[in-house]
């Protein structure tokens, strides 16, 4: 009975997440109400309130779910390609994602802000720092491999990557609306092996 309890409320809370996501998305962090997700979900306040009590919880647990997509993919090595591949296979793979959703919900939230949120979450700071020391491992096995420009600082590169990964959030801020989100993704992994490359 434990189970299927359990399992239920992990089906809400990932539901919830995805929900908070969609949500986020379409109205900013700002905008989004705790009752309108509710609605959408199809629960009641109070058991949304059970599952996060706050806003800010909500969003770190939004964090937490997209830096653990991300880091499963890091982690995920095809050895079929090499660590520039890899680099650049992971970028575009997160930017379609992103561009099929046309924003990231997260990268709405300045980087402070996101941070602030974040301070009493070691779990997802943790990952945070086991995701950029992957982007790091890559980009040093890539320069050893004679893909990037040795003259490169290894944690500048990395922070280029972090960057371009954040880049589709500022699509509500900048007036030039992208023209064709089906090869965003294309531009924008060709601009990192580009900038990079030896």
């Amino acid at each position: 009975m434990t189970n299927l309890r359990e399992r239920r409320k992990q089906m809400l809370h990932d539901e919830i997440i995805e929900a908070s996501q969609s949500l986020m998305a379409e109205k900013g962090y700002s905008g989004m109400s705790m009752e309108e997700l509710a609605a959408r979900v199809g629960v009641s306040k109070p058991t949304l309130y059970k599952q996060f009590p706050t806003k800010e919880d909500l969003v770190v647990a939004v964090t937490t779910t997209v830096i653990r997509r991300q880091l499963a993919m890091v982690e995920t090595a095809d050895s079929s390609e090499s660590p520039l591949d890899h680099l650049c296979t992971i970028l575009y793979t997160i930017i379609s994602l992103q561009a099929e959703k046309q924003r990231s919900p997260l990268a709405q939230l300045r980087m402070p802000e996101l941070m602030k949120m974040l301070e009493d979450h070691p779990e997802t700071l943790s990952l945070i720092r086991r995701l950029d020391a992957k982007v790091v491992q890559l980009v040093q096995a890539a320069i050893e491999h004679g893909e990037i420009d040795p003259a490169f600082d290894v944690a500048a590169v990395a922070r280029v990557f972090h960057g371009m990964v954040c880049a589709m959030g500022f699509s509500s801020e900048i007036e030039t609306p992208l023209a064709d989100l089906d090869t965003i993704a294309d531009t924008m992994s060709a601009i990192f092996r580009r900038g990079v490359a030896r």
